[in-house]
């Protein structure tokens, strides 16, 4: 057995590579602990609208996988059993979590997202020497199930996984490692010759360069180095040398060169990259119309069970029993830890809310019934800029706490 895992922060991407159906024959999300949200991409934003009061600096989650070998297939109860035992000798008992399973060309393994910071306190567990625990808990779990040992990690010679810098850079950029391989190895399959290859590449927008310690190096759209040998499936580096034999190394830029081009054409790839952002009904920029259908005045409720629409301000009269006011709770019955759980499922249905509106989606009832008594109240009294008002002060939010993060790591 085979476990690995790292902190990560991007929801979006993660969102994407963990629901994968192009490269594994089957997908499950198998378990969501500890999260009202019922899909992963809503349960990410629900952890990440936790994380926000913490210092995990955009880090907030840990994913690990756990890979039994290709003839070793584990019962649900072994597979629920190995993710306790993990997650206890990770810390992180206790902590908001979501299985996903995959399986691909026969073998099975399963994903598991944590979120490092601890719900009720807002602190963000350290995962120093998260390797060491890796290997150790593959051994603890090979015990109790009887499996057959795989040696470790370091004693070895296996295929290279992703580094974790190559996972910070495919978190930022968004470019996922997994399908700049595909493609290049299609096009190193379609060439018959370097020249040929470096052409393909060209027109596809990377940027082919002399690696400082490497025979050669591809620049993403990105600007981000990939090692053409590791970008290549079942290819050997003898095997890159002798096909790009016809390729001057020495004309070829250099991967500081080769970024500055990327860069300069980066304008033009955004600009490119809008069409897909106009296609969702470029949001951003209409701010002011987003989540109101077409022929309607204002944004509507869609209750997912019955699929019945509302108007927004009458759903919320609807859940306030058509009055603009709530009796005022006494203090000295009031539950802190209630209030601060409500106040981060609030979050996290603005966060829903905000992504169905970029859509241009309706909204969702159940996230509008997520939302503090105080929000519906001025939903009520003051319609849809209401709702967009709160969303906005939310961003704000995020992105003061971002830059303070910024600064202390300065």
């Amino acid at each position: 057995m085979i476990i690995k895992g790292n902190p990560a922060g991007n929801v979006g991407f993660w969102s994407k590579h963990l629901l994968r159906d192009d490269t594994n024959s089957c997908v499950e999300v198998k378990e969501i602990s500890g999260l009202l949200a019922d899909n992963l991409p809503s349960a990410l934003h629900e952890m990440q609208a936790v994380a926000s009061g913490s210092r995990s600096h955009g880090n907030f989650m840990y994913q690990a996988n756990i890979s039994p070998r290709v003839d070793e297939h584990l019962t649900p109860e072994q597979w629920k059993e190995a993710v306790d035992i993990l997650e206890k000798n990770l810390g992180l008992e206790g902590h908001q979590r979501i299985v996903i399973e995959h399986e691909k060309e026969g073998r099975t393994h399963r994903h598991v997202v944590w979120n490092r910071v601890d719900v009720e306190t807002l602190r963000v567990t350290d995962m120093t020497g998260n390797w060491r625990i890796h290997t150790a808990t593959a051994r603890e779990l090979e015990q109790v199930f009887d499996l057959t040992p795989s040696p470790t990690p370091t004693s070895i010679h296996r295929k290279a996984g992703l580094e974790l810098w190559e996972i910070r850079a495919a978190e930022r950029s968004g470019i996922d490692p997994a399908d700049v391989k595909a493609e290049l190895t299609d096009l190193w399959r379609s060439t018959d010759s370097g020249r040929a290859f470096a052409a393909a590449i060209e027109e596809r927008g990377y940027v082919l360069a002399k690696g400082d310690r490497r025979d050669f190096c591809v620049i993403d759209q990105a600007g981000d180095v990939h090692s053409l040998a590791r970008r290549l499936d079942g290819v050997h580096a003898a095997d890159v040398r002798e096909r790009m034999a016809d390729v001057d190394r020495d004309a070829l830029p250099s991967v500081a060169d080769a970024r500055a081009i990327q860069h300069e054409r980066l304008p033009r790839g955004a600009a490119a990259r809008s069409d897909q952002e106009q296609e969702r009904g470029n949001a951003e920029a209409e701010l002011a119309h987003v989540g109101e259908p077409k022929g309607a005045a204002g944004m509507s409720v869609v209750n997912a069970a019955t699929g019945v629409a509302e108007g927004l301000v009458d759903f919320v009269a609807g859940l306030l029993g058509g009055g603009t006011s709530t009796p005022p709770q006494d203090p000295a019955t009031r539950d802190a830890t209630a209030e601060i759980r409500a106040q981060r499922r609030a979050l996290a249905a603005l966060e829903n809310l905000r992504e169905s509106m970029e859509r241009g989606d309706r909204l969702n009832a159940s996230d509008i019934r997520h939302l503090t008594p105080e929000h519906l109240q001025n939903i009520y009294a003051r319609g849809d800029d209401a709702l967009r008002e709160l969303i906005e002060r939310m961003e704000e939010r995020r992105q003061r706490e971002r830059d303070y993060g910024r600064e202390r790591e300065r």
